[in-house]
């Protein structure tokens, strides 16, 4: 799933971000090397629509859902709570960027927002946190 749209849409959208990556950038980042406030964007599941047998042209939708990983650190505050302070003005921040936002109104819908989890506390005092997001597409075959 290429989400590079995601990723410039944030790039684009976001100020004050040290570090945005992909997936591929993510697992460098658990292991230590990141730069805080920073985004991923990682790709989490994809459904499609069953659609009835057909010969001939096939339209079927197709739901993308993916995660923005958010990494801050607050060490002030070893509890994390100085940390969910400064997570709060970025989550809202993406959401801005993201939802209602409409990358294709030729093949898609707006942007949704799904839902959120912490993901993990680390020893350095980072609070990492992934908010997921979904986009309905539609395809058309030949």
């Amino acid at each position: 799933m290429d989400l590079t749209f995601v990723l410039d849409r944030l790039k684009t959208e976001l100020s004050g971000i040290r570090q945005f990556g992909g997936a591929a950038d993510l697992d460098a980042a658990i292991s230590g090397s990141v730069t805080v406030p920073a985004v991923f964007v990682m790709p989490q599941t994809e459904a499609a629509e069953k659609t009835p047998m057909a010969t001939g042209v096939v339209r079927q939708t197709f739901t993308p859902n993916w995660g923005v990983v958010l990494v801050v650190s607050n060490r002030r505050d070893a509890s994390g709570a100085a940390a969910l302070g400064d997570l709060a003005p970025l989550r809202l921040a993406v959401r801005q960027a993201l939802v209602g936002w409409v990358p294709d109104d030729a093949t898609g819908e707006p942007v949704l927002g799904t839902g959120g989890r912490l993901l993990r506390m680390d020893g350095d005092g980072r609070l990492w946190w992934v908010d997921s997001f979904e986009l309905k597409t539609y395809f058309r075959s030949n």
